[in-house]
């Protein structure tokens, strides 16, 4: 039978490789524990005593472990696109928002119009926005305009600068009945 530290050590890294890989909130466990070699039999109990945590921990509201999009179910389709000052960004409409993807570039200069509320995204995503002003990470925010206007550096309407690829905004969607439920959660 194994010692209740090693199982603890095993949970502590499997719970933990699973929120970075989600990238949702800053890990600050830098410790890796070396759990060594697992039996399958091991492995199968583990993962489904995670994927009940998981069901709990998502049942109570957190969102941990879940991607901010899975770009395995990500179709073109749902991929909108902000090309307004220099910027060439995807993002995608989710139920918990709207994210921009990693490898987006932003427009690399704040006009005066820009909320200082865009100002302060740009500070704090600083770290994830290379010199060349392409995203490293995934970035979610709360409407389409808030990331609009954190891609372009300037006061923007989500609803009309997000286009689909064949050119139409989200307030056309929106009008054709397509709502925001329809995207990907």
């Amino acid at each position: 039978m194994a010692k209740p530290l090693s199982r603890s050590c095993e949970l502590i890294l499997c719970f933990r490789e699973i929120a970075v890989e989600a990238n949702r909130y800053v890990v600050k466990n830098g410790n890796d524990p070396n759990i060594g070699n697992l039996t399958e039999e091991k492995r199968s109990e583990l993962e489904d005593f995670i994927e009940c945590v998981e069901t709990v921990i998502g049942a109570l509201g957190y969102k941990v472990f879940v991607p901010l999009v899975d770009d395995n179910t990500t179709s073109d389709e749902e991929k909108l696109f902000c090309t307004h000052r220099g910027a060439n960004a995807v993002g995608v409409r989710t139920a918990n928002g709207f994210v921009v993807k990693k490898g987006s570039t932003i427009a690399g200069e704040l006009k005066k119009s820009c909320r200082e509320y865009t100002t302060k995204l740009r500070e704090r995503y600083k770290d994830k926005i290379d010199k060349n002003y392409r995203l490293l990470e995934d970035i979610l925010f709360d409407t389409p305009s808030g990331a609009a206007s954190f891609v372009c550096g300037a006061s923007e309407n989500g609803n009309t600068d997000w286009k689909t690829a064949d050119g139409k905004t989200l307030k056309e969607l929106d009008a054709q009945g397509q709502s925001r439920t329809d995207f990907q959660k």
